[in-house]
């Protein structure tokens, strides 16, 4: 059993034969894996109950185009960027503020000092009293995958994802 600090730490650990199988968020960055995504959520913005945005039961990606977004900006590659804050940042401003964990993003949020871009289910496991999250619409949605190498000739990796297709409700052949 491994962590990453990183949405990208996970994938590079299999695609460097260091963990058998690995749950990630898209987008897949290493050629070398095979995925199935196995969930997908609504994307959603974290804010301070007292910002502008707050009040609005949805949110929009043009009105995040001039806010200050957190992120782990220096860890993630271009491909993550997009496919996270695409429609509304190709790269990061001199307002954006860094962080690399959920809690440290939070904390920032909490403060007023930025927005946070998550996924739904965020909020059910990070819920703090003073930080409110609003849909973020018009976007993809944000989606996890089962990655392994493929390589990966492993009778109990294989097991694990014919496990998972089924849980997920997935109907493919076994590897």
């Amino acid at each position: 059993l491994v962590e990453s600090p990183t949405l990208e730490g996970l994938q590079r650990l299999a695609a460097d034969h260091e963990a058998d199988a690995s749950f990630a968020w898209l987008p897949i960055l290493h050629d070398e894996l095979e995925s199935e995504i196995v969930a997908s959520e609504p994307k959603s913005v974290g804010m301070h109950p007292e910002h502008r945005l707050a009040a609005q039961d949805e949110v929009r990606p043009e009105e995040l185009e001039t806010e200050p977004i957190v992120s782990a900006w220096e860890h993630y590659t271009p491909a993550t960027l997009a496919y996270w804050l695409g429609p509304f940042r190709t790269e990061r401003t001199p307002i954006d503020l860094h962080a690399t964990s959920v809690d440290e993003c939070l904390s920032l949020v909490a403060r007023g000092l930025a927005v946070f871009v998550v996924p739904e289910s965020v909020q059910r496991f990070y819920g703090r009293p003073d930080v409110v999250y609003r849909p973020l619409v018009g976007v993809e949605p944000a989606s996890v995958a089962l990655v392994w190498h493929r390589e990966t000739r492993n009778a109990a990796v294989e097991a694990f994802v014919e496990v998972t297709r089924k849980v997920a409700g997935i109907q493919k052949p076994a590897l």
